[in-house]
């Protein structure tokens, strides 16, 4: 039966129920010897992240298994005795049911659905303070430097990331006390410039110790006109970590890092109001909200 004409008939509450059983009757017919696919939490808001796993089953070939949540691949990689892999909502994402499915070569697809919701970003002012214009700050070229500067500076950071994981634990946290100060994905206007805000900014005074949230390499650290001194991390996997308007650096270019090491100290360069760490995190090409994707990792690496 056609989703469509589904979701008409039952509602949307019973339309995931059916597409449950639905989904549940095609995961029943495949090989034994793909055991078991788990999706924890399937219901999630924009920018969010939800875990897939996949059991560890006999295959000749040795292939990992790939999936997909929508037309959004998600990489997974050996952790125990599985396969785990994350799928993080864009923060555009349309509010829908998707279809996650899971494969693996010789194997039938699994299929499940999740459920994407609306998050209601809040719109703010983007501010620009006095000290911040004499800066040469407006609100136009704070749009422009991000397009034609730090954008592509951060865009070539992600370039050549690998496939692996460089990890094999949890995330962390990048300061020894986490206090949210700007919420990810609020929208800050001004006049016709109405940027979002993808990341976190956390309360740090100035020359606060920061530490990377993962084992990775350093694929950047240098100035950048909005986002003041900026490192960015390659964790493997698809998944980069961005620290921003820090004071100082503690690493290079290159440099490679393990959970909890000194990267850097807080600061309050570039476009920024005050001393604050700004923490974002790329996934598979999508940045999502950063507290959550580690809450999330700690779930998932028990």
């Amino acid at each position: 039966m056609e989703f469509s004409r589904l979701k008409k008939l039952c509602g949307a509450a019973a339309f995931i129920s059916a597409l449950f059983f639905a989904f549940s009757s095609v995961s029943s017919a495949i090989a034994l010897d793909l055991s078991s696919v788990h999706i924890k939490k399937n219901t999630i808001v924009q920018g969010e992240t939800l875990v897939i796993e996949v059991e560890k089953f006999s295959n000749t070939n040795n292939t990992v298994p790939m999936a997909w949540v929508g037309s959004r691949a998600v990489r997974l990689f050996p952790y125990k005795e599985k396969y785990i892999g994350f799928y993080s909502a864009p923060a555009k994402a349309t509010p829908w049911i998707y279809r996650a499915t899971i494969v693996a070569e010789g194997e039938k697809p699994v299929k499940i659905p999740v459920v994407i919701k609306n998050a209601h970003f809040p719109v703010t002012e983007l501010v620009v303070t006095k000290e911040l214009n004499n800066a040469g700050f407006t609100s136009r070229n704070i749009a422009s430097n991000l397009a034609v500067a730090d954008t592509p500076a951060i865009v070539a950071a992600f370039s050549n990331a690998a496939d692996a994981p460089y990890f094999s634990d949890a995330f962390g946290f990048p300061l020894k006390n986490i206090v949210n100060v700007g919420a990810f994905g609020n929208y800050r206007k001004s006049g016709s410039t109405v940027l979002q805000h993808l990341g976190v900014d956390l309360e740090a005074e100035m020359n606060t110790p920061v530490y990377a949230i993962n084992d990775g390499k350093v694929t950047m650290a240098k100035r950048l006109i909005n986002y003041g001194n900026s490192i960015v991390i390659d964790h493997g996997a698809r998944i980069f970590s961005m620290y921003l308007h820090l004071e100082k650096f503690s690493v290079p270019q290159g440099a490679v890092v393990k959970k909890g090491d000194l990267i850097g100290y807080s600061g309050n360069t570039g476009y920024s109001l005050a001393p604050h760490l700004h923490l974002s995190i790329n996934v598979n090409g999508t940045s999502i909200d950063p507290l959550n994707f580690i809450e999330t990792t700690q779930s998932a690496f028990q």
